[in-house]
């Protein structure tokens, strides 16, 4: 059954936080074994504590691995942009040409006017839906500056290429990983594991404050802050040492 209390406790904090100010613990707790040993606090723990902290950084690389897929879509998506934009722009351009004196087809340049600014996805693919058929009417009269190609079927794999590269980048996006309960409830566990450590330390080596601070929980979250300049995750409350 879930712990509540745990997995509050856990959710005020991210994974990256809470795994450095584990390593930091287990650092300490290995330093000074004897000391902890004689007061309660056992090798097994710190193992245990070792442990949870290197379940929670796999469940992190997972996360990062994920962001870096969905930052290589988001990337493709925008090359996807840049092409199909290309592809309008050399279109406009000729068919300014052929329509300087009279109509062909029924059309001018400013059938091809977009009706938005082509600044997204979306305003990219209906441009495209409306212009590729328009475009298709003028292609053997425009062929010679898409030579080999017809500039209908450029605009179609253009906007299939961006169409995919949206879908793909939509999904990746929505598939990122959260923390999940399971997770929350490990950085609580860890974080309980840590002040229990804190408690030990200050009964095992009361009157050597030196050695008091480096198990301080307050004092080490405020270090690894600074750090990494997180002001996303809160402290725990302050508790008196």
């Amino acid at each position: 059954m879930a712990n509540e209390r745990l997995i509050n406790k856990g959710r005020n904090h991210s994974i990256s936080t809470v795994s450095q100010l584990g390593r930091i613990s287990v650092g300490n707790a290995s330093a000074h074994p004897e000391g902890l040993a004689a007061h309660g606090w056992t090798q097994e723990q710190t193992d245990k504590l070792s442990a949870d902290i290197l379940t929670l950084m796999e469940n992190e690389a997972s996360k990062v691995e994920a962001r870096t897929a969905a930052k290589n879509f988001t990337t493709a998506e925008n090359q996807a942009r840049l092409d199909a934009k290309a592809v309008i722009r050399k279109l406009r351009e000729a068919v300014k040409l052929i329509t300087r004196d009279a109509p062909l087809e029924g059309l001018t340049a400013n059938d091809f006017v977009p009706q938005k600014l082509l600044t997204s996805t979306p305003s990219i693919l209906v441009y495209l839906e409306r212009a590729t058929p328009l475009a298709a009417r003028l292609d053997t009269h425009i062929q010679r500056f898409f030579p080999g190609q017809k500039v209908s079927e450029l605009l179609k794999q253009a906007a299939a290429r961006l169409a995919e590269a949206d879908t793909r980048q939509e999904t990746a996006r929505a598939s990122l990983p959260s923390d999940t309960v399971a997770v929350h409830e490990l950085k609580g566990r860890i974080l309980d594991q840590v002040e229990e450590l804190n408690a030990i330390a200050r009964i095992a080596f009361d009157g050597q404050a030196d050695i008091r601070a480096k198990f301080n929980k307050d004092l080490l979250l405020r270090g690894i802050q600074h750090r990494k300049d997180d002001p996303e995750t809160p402290n725990d409350p302050q508790t008196p040492q």
